[in-house]
């Protein structure tokens, strides 16, 4: 049994009977590579009496993202198109929205932390972090200073051991 036919008897048929800017509709994507819905907002229509046009603007939702992209569709185009309401095109999105939202603080949070540690950078080379910082105390000493000094102690350390 094919698809269409437990779809054709179990679902009317919707058809739209007029657009006008400002409606909003699905499609149904079906490419090999790129399927699923989109829902359009009509932006602008044209009629030349001889040719018609559609404006849209095209909503698209992945897991992390919403796109938007406008088109112009040809009144000779065959395409299938259906009803859209507010509130099912809110909960188609809300989803992806949530995700976006989420991962757009991410960035935000990594955006702020760069600019952190680009501020200290600044304030090291200006030398205003160099005002709050002090050198390490240190000693120089030649090798053989260095080897005298520690032989003094392993003599010492033998010393104590014995």
């Amino acid at each position: 049994m094919k698809t269409k036919n437990i779809i054709q008897s179990s679902v009317n048929v919707i058809r739209l009977v007029n657009l006008k800017k400002g409606d909003i509709f699905k499609t149904v994507k079906t490419d090999e590579y790129d399927n699923g819905i989109q829902y359009n907002v009509v932006v602008d229509l044209y009629n030349t009496g001889e040719s018609a046009f559609i404006e849209i603007l095209s909503y698209t939702k992945s897991y992390k993202n919403v796109t938007a992209s406008t088109k112009v569709i040809s009144g000779d185009t065959d395409l299938a198109i259906f009803p859209a309401t507010i509130d099912e095109v809110s909960e188609y999105f809300i989803e992806a929205i949530k995700n976006l939202e989420e991962d757009i603080k991410e960035k935000e949070e990594e955006i702020n932390k760069s600019k952190t540690g680009l501020l200290k950078a600044k304030e090291f080379i200006q030398g205003e972090l160099s005002k709050k910082l002090s050198e390490a105390e240190f000693k120089e000493q030649t090798q053989e200073e260095y080897s005298q000094q520690k032989a003094v102690k392993e003599a010492k350390i033998k010393e104590l051991a014995n």
